[in-house]
């Protein structure tokens, strides 16, 4: 942030946050959403902060941006039936953001259970050859995933698939190798780091209601793959 900061007060460029998957991160005591001109939110029923189906939220310090963001969302209007611009309907259902009031007041609990799993995850397979989450002295993480690297990784989602643990790969396909960016004549090029990326990353189970045993049991079952193969 500090760069990209520069980088905005030179060229006079505003901060945009994608903080889709960061609901209660922070970084320099500072959360997420709060970094920029404004930021995105994903309450998508994956992420920490869930509801039922398709929800979001966009916040900002700048009430005129805020104003313009509030007509954006309902057709362009400020008043029913005048439409001052173009915009969407983008309203928030009122039976998601009844589940998020449910859901918001243990955020900050359930954020801090995923951040004991993943100290317990990192603190076993650092030992491992395994890549595991960095971990930063002037951030928290809220851990959506908790995503390790290893060039096994395809045999060892194979092999946690046999002992009922659930896995997934976030994401298989870097952006330069889609279909719909070579469809439209965009350039063709490598980006090793990120395909050996792709290649090589899985998701391990992380959700706050995961216990103590189950945490556990993903960790003893890792442990073994790597303990056959020595």
């Amino acid at each position: 942030m500090d760069a990209f900061s520069r980088i905005s007060e030179e060229f006079h460029v505003p901060i945009v946050e994608d903080a889709a998957q960061a609901i209660g991160a922070s970084w320099r005591d500072r959360r997420a959403g709060s970094l920029g001109a404004a930021a995105a939110f994903s309450f998508y029923p994956t992420k920490n902060l869930s509801a039922y189906g398709d929800a979001g939220l966009v916040t900002t310090n700048d009430p005129a941006l805020a104003e313009h963001m509030r007509h954006l969302r309902n057709h362009g209007s400020a008043h029913r039936y005048y439409h001052e611009e173009f915009g969407w309907n983008s309203r928030l259902d009122e039976i998601q953001a009844c589940v998020l009031r449910v859901k918001l007041p243990t955020l900050d609990q359930d954020n801090t259970r995923r951040r004991e799993i993943a100290a317990a995850y990192t603190n076993q397979f650092c030992r491992l050859p395994v890549k595991p989450p960095p971990v930063f002295a002037d951030r928290k993480s809220v851990y959506p995933q908790y995503v390790i690297e290893t060039p096994q990784r395809d045999d060892l989602r194979q092999f946690l698939g046999a002992k009922g643990i659930g896995t997934g790969i976030y994401y298989p396909v870097p952006l330069h190798g889609h279909e719909a960016w070579l469809a439209r004549g965009m350039p063709s090029y490598s980006l090793p780091e990120s395909e050996r990326y792709a290649s090589e990353n899985i998701a391990l189970p992380m959700f706050a209601e995961l216990t103590d045993g189950e945490v556990e049991y993903v960790i003893s079952a890792v442990e073994d793959y790597f303990s056959a193969r020595d």
